[in-house]
């Protein structure tokens, strides 16, 4: 016995090839270090699809930096945190890894 099965309309909507490329990406970022992210998404930036990898701790933001030669840059955020960020670029699809760093008290 064999099942038919039917792809919704939607399912084939443009923009699903474009998630889906950005979720490869954000894979392959992330498993270049052995951390587990905290929180991981695509989410349309500047009219594309980009990853975004949130960890816990910036030592992974810093190794994912150094993987790919590029700046980990800090700006101010909530109160006195840090927030490190590297953004790198795999296959034209921009991946953002970045955590917050608790600032002096």
């Amino acid at each position: 016995m064999t099942t038919e099965i039917t792809v919704p309309a939607q399912a084939l909507a443009p923009w699903r090839s474009a998630q889906q490329e950005a979720t490869n990406a954000t894979w392959h970022v992330s498993s270049l270090v052995d951390v587990a992210p905290y929180c991981v998404s695509q989410r349309e930036r500047d009219k594309a699809y980009a990853g975004d990898l949130h960890y816990a701790d910036p030592a992974p933001v810093h190794a994912i930096a150094a993987e790919y030669g590029v700046t980990v840059t800090e700006t101010p955020a909530a109160g006195t945190d840090i927030r490190i960020c590297a953004l790198v670029t795999v296959d034209g699809i921009e991946v953002r890894a970045w955590a917050t760093q608790a600032g002096a008290a």
